[in-house]
């Protein structure tokens, strides 16, 4: 017998990666600073989902002083959707080839991806 909240954990973590590979619907550029937060936000499918996870991540950490600005910069400032795509998914792996890992609710997610949800809370 599978427990339902376990899977239903792993739904909203394959989506939340799945929204991160495919959730952005136009090829545009990466712009300023605003703009950047705002479309590293859009790379979720799961949107309010991601935003959950963002603001307990950010509960969880109010020493490290997150702010969107900060978090925006650690991604690229002048490059494609498709660039960023597979930055931010060969980070996640990265991440957890790494044990950069973050336990959220429960949950085990990479650092890239719970930095991705805090931006997306913090830009709504």
């Amino acid at each position: 017998m599978t427990d339902p909240v376990a899977h239903g954990r792993r739904a909203v973590v394959a989506g939340l990666g799945a929204g991160l590979l495919l959730g952005v619907p136009s090829p545009t550029e990466v712009g300023g600073e605003g703009d950047r937060g705002r479309l590293l936000a859009d790379l979720f499918t799961a949107l309010p989902s991601a935003r959950a996870i963002g603001a307990a991540y950010l509960r969880s950490c109010p020493d490290e002083r997150l702010d969107a600005a900060t978090l925006a910069a650690d991604f690229p400032a002048e490059a494609t959707i498709a660039a960023l795509r597979e930055s931010v998914a060969g980070r996640v792996r990265d991440d957890f080839a790494n044990a950069r890992i973050v336990t959220v609710d429960g949950w085990l997610l990479a650092r890239t991806e719970v930095r991705l949800c805090a931006l997306a809370y913090l830009v709504a």
